[in-house]
């Protein structure tokens, strides 16, 4: 279904994209909530959860900026 939609759009997505997307959304709207993430992704270990927390080079953008000197 995906593959389907993803061709009609002319972007090229795979479930597991869609699943990292709302790992990180789910992140960024609820701040270090790892063991909640886990239980929604089905995840036993939070080590496998916490690949989530890496930050994207638009956050570290943005939070460098932030900075105060």
């Amino acid at each position: 279904m995906v593959e389907k939609y993803a061709a009609l759009i002319g972007v090229k997505i795979h479930p597991h994209l869609l699943r990292h997307t709302m790992a990180h959304g789910y992140l960024e709207s609820n701040p270090g909530d790892l063991v909640g993430l886990a239980q929604i992704l089905g995840h036993e270990n939070l080590n496998t959860t916490a690949r989530y927390t890496k930050r994207t080079e638009g956050q570290l953008a943005e939070a460098s900026e932030r900075l105060v000197y």
